[in-house]
């Protein structure tokens, strides 16, 4: 009996000794607080996160596209601090213009604490809405589904510092950007200026683009761009006149005509005319031509190796994309050679005339024993609001 009174002593002085070594108010297993910080250095596809936690613990990030953390991914998190108290991560391959809800979690092996939500959005990248260009005779606006060259600027200090060249390309119905995966707007606002052309160029710079020949040549530029506005629309204009001649035989002319040169040049038996323009520099920025390299003497535009039959029955066309100019009556000639033979060239001088950017004159042309018969040009232009045809005698 005395024995087992002693096994009952010692029980309780153990217990009280226990009972002294841990505070009851606090467990011994505790709780960390756990508080995710405002998302840092955003960009495209890229961002830092950041928390913290009241003790040292195991600690990883849920990154998610919907605000519920439903398909939230989890990424391992770095210790910011010697106390363990502060975590980061740097995330990448993020979607631009995408909103994305990060929460930092915590586990001491025996809870797990979720964090409060942050919410981010990461910055735009550049893109192309669409490209149109203005029908030569009616005005209307159309999709321009051609590639196409530019350059990119970025505004700096109130100017527009060229920062790179790029291609714009068209394919499956939507609009790519080549050589970049993403531009953005970090550096400020943006704007695309942009140009294509049925012939060769020459390009030093967007000021300075030279143009020759019978080539059309369109330029267009965009908004501003930024975050808010990222995606371009980019509407092109002509920089040439188009001139046609629209080529019929006299009914009483019956032998055979076939085109197979036409020159379109200066009147050089009347004077050293610069009437008709072989070349010219164009400044994509301003939409301003200039000189070229050549004056008069040229052999004006050019069209070679065609097979255009001409009869007395309906009329065959021939285009040419003039640059801009002004000229009096005879400084200018039409010039057609048929058969294949220089023998003998059909030519006829033409009227006074203005040609404009983006205006389409076009001639009727007679074909007669004796030469050729240019009558009054018709003007299509596009201001035009009633949309009637407009002579010019």
């Amino acid at each position: 009996m005395k024995r087992k009174i002693q096994y009952i002593l010692l029980s309780i002085i153990a217990c009280i000794l226990l009972t002294g070594c841990q505070n009851v108010e606090e467990p011994m297993n505790t709780v960390p607080s756990v508080k995710t910080d405002k998302v840092m250095f955003i960009g495209m596809t890229r961002a830092r996160l950041s928390g913290n936690v009241s003790s040292k613990s195991n600690c990883k990030f849920l990154l998610s596209t919907q605000e519920d953390l439903s398909d939230a991914v989890e990424l391992d998190a770095m210790i910011g601090d010697d106390e363990g108290n502060t975590y980061y991560r740097y995330v990448d391959n993020l979607t631009p213009a995408t909103t994305y809800y990060v929460a930092l979690y915590a586990t001491d092996g025996y809870s797990k604490v979720i964090g409060n939500i942050e919410t981010f959005k990461t910055n735009a990248s550049l893109g192309i809405a669409d490209v149109t260009l203005e029908d030569w005779d009616t005005g209307e606006k159309q999709a321009f589904k051609n590639n196409i060259p530019c350059f990119l600027y970025s505004e700096s200090n109130g100017e527009w510092i060229q920062s790179s060249f790029l291609d714009l390309l068209y394919a499956e119905d939507k609009w790519t950007i080549s050589g970049k995966d993403n531009i953005g707007f970090d550096d400020g606002n943006k704007k695309i200026y942009a140009y294509h052309s049925t012939g060769d160029l020459n390009v030093e710079d967007c000021t300075k683009i030279y143009l020759w020949g019978n080539a059309d040549f369109i330029y267009g530029s965009s908004e501003v761009l930024n975050n808010e506005n990222p995606n371009a629309h980019i509407e092109m204009k002509h920089v040439m006149a188009k001139v046609s001649f629209e080529i019929k035989k006299d009914a009483a002319y019956k032998e055979v005509f076939v085109v197979n040169y036409a020159n379109l040049r200066n009147n050089y038996n009347g004077g050293d005319y610069n009437a008709i323009k072989f070349d010219a520099f164009f400044n994509l920025l301003t939409g301003e031509l200039s000189e070229g390299n050549i004056g008069y003497g040229h052999d004006g535009l050019f069209i070679n190796d065609i097979e255009l039959a001409i009869d007395s029955e309906k009329s065959n066309t021939i285009d040419f994309f003039a640059i801009p100019t002004s000229f009096d009556e005879n400084q200018a000639v039409l010039q057609l050679i048929p058969n294949g033979s220089w023998d003998k060239v059909f030519e006829s001088p033409l009227g006074k005339a203005t040609w404009e950017s983006g205006k389409h004159y076009t001639y009727p042309v007679t074909v007669t024993a004796t030469g050729l018969v240019i009558g009054d040009v018709r003007v299509e232009e596009w201001n035009n609001q009633e949309g009637e045809t407009i002579i010019i005698n």
